[in-house]
């Protein structure tokens, strides 16, 4: 617990992710013979991690799938959440269809989770801005326009 601590300065977040990053490394394994957690203490405190958490984030955000990646930006745009009608409007277009589908990956992962049944929240105002900022300007901007053009067309055929 000290090593985990003192590797993610107290941050919870980091913490978490840090723990993702020692069992995706085999750094930390479940034994079914002793049906408990196994380590190596000093690997856990030779693990090299990055130093802040959008830096990490951004290593763990690489490995989703393209188009988990493309519908984290769109979300992105709205915030730390955004409704799941507001989605549902863009969801319903061609450009936007596979929407719902492709967050489903990142609520596995850990980057988002849906609270109450019906808003999408990133685990991390952290997350979500790496995400945002991920895109050039110019490329945030047309995503930002085509976003809103979608909303337009959705709210006026309500």
């Amino acid at each position: 617990a000290n090593a985990v601590h003192t590797k993610s300065s107290g941050n919870p977040l980091f913490a978490k992710m840090f723990m993702v990053l020692l069992a995706e490394e085999k750094k930390l394994n479940y034994s079914l013979e002793e049906h408990r957690w196994q380590w190596d203490m000093d690997v856990v405190r030779n693990t090299t991690i990055s130093e802040g958490v959008a830096v990490f984030m951004m290593a763990k955000l690489s490995r989703l799938p393209k188009v988990t990646f493309e519908a984290l930006q769109v979300m992105a745009c709205f915030g730390v959440k955004v409704d799941e009608d507001v989605l549902g409007l863009l969801s319903e277009t061609e450009e936007f269809a596979a929407l719902f589908t492709s967050l489903e990956r990142a609520i596995q992962e850990g980057i988002i989770e849906k609270r109450n049944g019906n808003v999408f929240i990133f685990a991390h105002d952290t997350i979500q801005q790496s995400v945002y900022d991920f895109l050039p300007e110019d490329q945030m901007a047309e995503l930002h326009f085509r976003i809103g053009l979608q909303l337009v067309k959705g709210l006026s055929t309500c």
